[in-house]
């Protein structure tokens, strides 16, 4: 009887661990992607600049809006960001685009472009800030050059750097401006974003109320957006914003820019 009660101990304790490892297997990264770790910071930006050359001769949606006034207002909303931001490998380069969606989207190597529609859609400055914050957790976890890693490979990418064929850039291209980033991606990206937005004295809060406008307003403008296209389900975004927890020092301070004149010009 004892020697079957220590076999059916065994047994049990076999079961067990063999349980914990496949856990294990399913739940935590064990083995996680090195792809993207691959590829220097110092290729990823030269990929970068390669990918945005080939967007300036394409289509005029993505022709970049230059006026002193969106220079301006680009660099006050760069300046508030980018201070908090703390060690960064990148250069950024943000630009606005003459694209009437409501989205913004990142390339490799710090490049973020956004559209004329996300300006227009939005109440504030603090909005887009918002919207940008999360653009930046994007390429702070370099999310996208792994994404386009995973999909053509990293020989392709670098026959890229070395003067591949020219149609490959159009093929990253076209990918990288409707990447969809997984569930995870996107927790990290918001997770960055609200750090971001309280180091840069900007309330989460204009996160959640920016979502909450754009999904009451028009639901189909959802779906052409990269922070609205794929998972955590947007009322769990909009929820975590609201209960993020900023520190009792929190102040949340203006960004001093004419929203209704900036938005006036790009209907001109």
């Amino acid at each position: 009887m004892i020697l079957k009660t220590s076999i059916l101990k065994d047994i049990i304790y076999v079961i067990g661990a063999f349980s914990l490892v496949w856990l294990l297997f399913i739940y935590i990264d064990i083995f996680p992607d090195k792809s993207s770790m691959e590829l220097s910071i110092e290729n990823e930006e030269a990929l970068g600049d390669l990918l945005m050359e080939s967007l300036a001769k394409g289509d005029q949606n993505y022709k970049a809006i230059e006026t002193s006034l969106v220079d301006s207002s680009l660099n006050i909303l760069k300046k508030r960001l980018l201070e908090n931001i703390g060690n960064t490998d990148y250069e950024y380069t943000i630009l606005l685009v003459n694209n009437p969606q409501v989205n913004a989207i990142t390339l490799p190597g710090g490049n973020i472009l956004i559209f004329k529609g996300l300006i227009q859609a939005s109440d504030s400055p603090e909005e887009v800030a918002a919207v940008l914050c999360h653009e930046i957790g994007h390429v702070e976890r370099r999310h996208v050059v792994s994404k386009l890693a995973k999909e053509f490979g990293m020989t392709i990418l670098f026959s890229i750097l070395t003067g591949g064929d020219a149609s490959i850039i159009i093929d990253v291209l076209s990918s990288s401006l409707s990447l969809e980033f997984d569930r995870q991606m996107e927790a990290e990206a918001d997770d960055f974003g609200l750090r971001l937005m309280e180091k840069s004295s900007i309330s989460p809060k204009y996160f959640a109320s920016f979502f909450e406008k754009i999904r009451s307003k028009n639901y189909e403008m959802i779906d052409g957006m990269d922070i609205f296209s794929t998972h955590p389900n947007i009322n769990s975004r909009i929820k975590k914003a609201n209960e993020y927890k900023c520190k009792k020092k929190f102040i949340d301070k203006p960004i001093s820019i004419n929203w209704d004149n900036l938005k006036a010009s790009l209907n001109e």
